[in-house]
């Protein structure tokens, strides 16, 4: 597992690259471009989050941002969530019904939680560290999750042939 609390000032860009983590970025402040192997790009603001999927083809262009960063490794995401490879997520920022928009605040509440007991490191921190990222891979799998097939979709693949987001 990878979590940091990212301060950016700006001016970071990295090259179009894929790994098989899973990569969660939820912007605090500021913004974030990042542009997908297919051509696509997207740009996320304060309070927005980002799922890049295991094999997403991406590149990041930081503007001054605050954010939270948390990566999972594959084989992790192999042992809690059968068929995973099968499996990719999406966040909808703008959700339609109340029902959606709790989801997402009560998903983002973790991710600042588990921001919290991290940055604190006290008594028992990795206890519910680990706990609160297992309840975000729960909410992940249960509220974000959809199933593809790169071909059927019109998905652009990775070398392993997962869609790239």
């Amino acid at each position: 597992i990878r979590f940091f609390h990212s301060i950016d000032d700006g001016g970071y860009s990295n090259p179009p690259h894929w790994h098989n983590d899973l990569e969660i970025i939820y912007l605090l402040e500021g913004r974030l471009k990042v542009r997908f192997g297919d051509g696509g790009e997207r740009q996320i603001g304060a309070d927005e989050l980002l799922v890049i999927n295991s094999g997403t083809i991406h590149a990041v262009t930081a503007y001054p941002n605050q954010a939270i960063v948390l990566q999972v490794p594959y084989e992790m995401l192999l042992q809690y969530m059968e068929h995973y490879d099968q499996l990719y997520f999406v966040v909808d920022e703008r959700p339609a019904s109340e029902a959606e928009k709790q989801k997402l605040a009560e998903f983002k509440a973790v991710l600042r939680e588990m921001d919290e007991v991290y940055g604190a490191q006290k008594e028992g921190y990795q206890l519910k560290f680990d706990s609160l990222l297992l309840e975000a891979l729960y909410r992940l799998l249960v509220d974000r999750k959809r199933t593809h097939s790169a071909e059927s979709e019109g998905r652009t693949a990775d070398p392993r042939g997962h869609a790239v987001y």
